[in-house]
């Protein structure tokens, strides 16, 4: 098994209990700012699936090598996306956990 995959294997778990914690966080503090809670749900989901994407691509790595010899053009354009899409995926999240962060701020130097 490649190295980023056995790493991977590791810290998937890890990301998933945080998730979680923050998933329940959101749905606790929902009635205060539900706008908050919201993109950061959306945030969790997509930073799931762009963990779940990097591991098919890692996992994918040595058959698509394979693959390619029989079917050139159409793979390779399918290696490609999922080659970005894990990192699109991620700066998506992060991108949403910001401005739900920043979201959160405002409104609380708003109230004072």
């Amino acid at each position: 098994m490649v190295l980023a995959v056995k790493i991977q294997v590791y810290a998937t778990p890890i990301l998933c209990l945080i998730w979680l914690a923050g998933f329940v966080l959101a749905l606790v503090k929902f009635r205060i700012s539900p706008r908050a809670s919201v993109l950061f749900i959306i945030a969790l989901f997509f930073a799931a699936l762009g963990q779940t994407l990097n591991v098919i691509n890692l996992l994918t790595v040595n058959n698509m090598d394979q693959l390619i010899s029989f079917f050139p053009g159409s793979l390779r354009t399918i290696r490609s996306i999922l080659n970005y899409t894990p990192s699109i995926f991620s700066v998506l999240s992060w991108g949403l956990i910001l401005f739900a962060f920043v979201t959160v701020m405002g409104k609380k130097k708003n109230e004072s």
